[in-house]
């Protein structure tokens, strides 16, 4: 799904929805060579092919510990059954997927790799694309993913304008903001994901964050219920 930049854009997760096939043309992630050692161990998957690919922010530090959600542009990746043909896992203390095992041979440009919002076997992303060609926008931005309650996520789009995955079990709007041109945007260390619970390992916020991050989950409640 797409957004013109500055707009909010609502999109329902759908059992018959289709992952976006965007591009991987200057794609922040996943990183050049995602082909893994010969004779690495594979912990998903079978097939002489072995790949472990690493999520960065930008070509930037790696994300530790992060959901992230894999699908191959064209095809699916065998050891999916769901409809969505995406794999959801998590990024180790290197940012790094676990080993995959495949029967065919891929290069980089041939999956979508990309952080994720959320769990289950629902899911969609969004693209930002300019008014004036068309094209991918890479920016900051924040999509909302209106489960119960409703949960946020911070990043950066990648260079075809495509954001993170947001994932539910059930039907549920998200909502994109494009936020590089908002004053009230505090950048990349803020808490990625929020929710009306604290976050496990997150470090406590300062009272003005706490006070700023209660009055978005408010907005996003009320947002939500709108869309």
């Amino acid at each position: 799904m797409r957004s013109r930049r500055g707009v909010s854009v609502a999109i329902v997760l759908a059992l018959s929805a289709v992952a976006s096939m965007a591009g991987a043309q200057d794609e922040p992630a996943p990183v050049a060579s995602i082909e893994a050692p010969a004779d690495a161990t594979p912990a998903i998957g079978s097939g002489p092919y072995r790949y472990q690919m690493t999520l960065r922010y930008g070509q930037g530090e790696a994300e530790r510990r992060m959901p992230f959600a894999l699908s191959l542009k064209e095809g699916l990746l065998p050891f999916v059954a769901e409809e969505k043909a995406v794999w959801r896992g998590v990024t180790d203390d290197e940012g790094r997927t676990p080993v995959f095992a495949l029967p065919n041979r891929i290069t980089a440009k041939d999956v979508l790799f990309r952080p994720r919002l959320g769990d289950g076997p629902l899911g969609e992303q969004m693209q930002f694309v300019s008014e004036a060609d068309g094209h991918g926008l890479t920016l900051h931005y924040r999509l909302v993913l209106c489960t119960s309650p409703p949960q946020q996520f911070s990043g950066l789009s990648d260079g075809d304008g495509v954001t993170a995955y947001a994932a539910s079990t059930t039907p549920a709007h998200i909502l994109a903001y494009a936020l590089d041109d908002d004053p009230h945007f505090v950048g990349r260390d803020e808490v990625l994901f929020w929710t009306d619970k604290a976050e496990p390992g997150v470090d406590v916020l300062d009272r003005k964050a706490v006070k700023a991050r209660a009055k978005q989950l408010k907005a996003n409640r009320k947002a939500c219920k709108k869309a």
